[in-house]
């Protein structure tokens, strides 16, 4: 995280400039690193829109040859998700990164609720449920006791998929979030704000990007300009 101490400079007519000084940033900081520290959260976000571009592609694919058209409307938004992550690694703007963590944090609130609703019906086994499982696997059980094992046998297959999606798309989630987070930190460190008071009270508001020079610049207290 950037760090950060105000320091008053005096000027004429009683007014004074609060100024945000801001330690130079860290870019491998261990806080913006994962896997032990051996790959930056930037990195490791376009690493994973990279991965979903490759899923999507191939889900698209197999759906069109095995004539399942249902997974290719979630794989082209996924793609277009991805897209975004990419974009935002090149371009520096953070807030591309957001889509995609809000979108799979909904997938996953909701593999959450299906593996609950797998655990009761695992439990009650209402006939609904072993119908759907009889049209999924297109066989018929004669015996009910047959139609009970299978239904418990998919559902428990359910439930674990569902978890492992959960624990991978949690992760990606927290990588591709912190990934905003150093992003963010590291805007902060390039352009600090500048407060403007009049005896004591806030009269205005400027941001240090719009004279051309960095919060480093304005700063530069000990008459070093450092770039980031």
């Amino acid at each position: 995280m950037t760090k950060t101490e105000r320091q008053f400079v005096k000027v004429e007519k009683g007014e004074k400039v609060e100024i945000i000084a801001i330690e130079p940033f860290q870019h491998n900081s261990p806080e913006y690193k994962c896997c032990c520290n051996a790959i930056h959260f930037k990195m490791g976000a376009a690493i994973i829109g990279i991965l979903t571009i490759i899923a999507a592609l191939i889900t698209i694919t197999l759906s069109a040859i095995w004539n399942y058209w249902w997974p290719i409307i979630p794989a082209i938004i996924f793609l277009g998700l991805a897209i975004l992550i990419l974009y935002a690694h090149k371009s520096e703007k953070q807030n591309f990164y957001l889509p995609y963590s809000i979108v799979t944090g909904i997938l996953i609130l909701t593999a959450f609720l299906f593996v609950i609703l797998s655990i009761v019906l695992i439990i009650f086994i209402p006939s609904w449920s072993q119908d759907f499982v009889q049209n999924v696997r297109s066989r018929q059980f004669d015996d009910e006791q047959q139609k009970h094992d299978a239904t418990r046998v998919f559902y428990t297959w359910l439930i674990i998929a569902l978890l492992i999606f959960i624990l991978i798309g949690a992760w990606f989630v927290w990588v591709v979030y912190k990934a905003f987070m150093y992003m963010r930190d590291m805007h902060l460190a390039r352009h600090p704000y500048k407060f403007l008071y009049t005896n004591g009270i806030k009269d205005g508001l400027e941001h240090t990007q719009n004279s051309g020079m960095s919060g480093r610049q304005h700063h530069a207290t000990n008459g070093n300009v450092e770039k980031y």
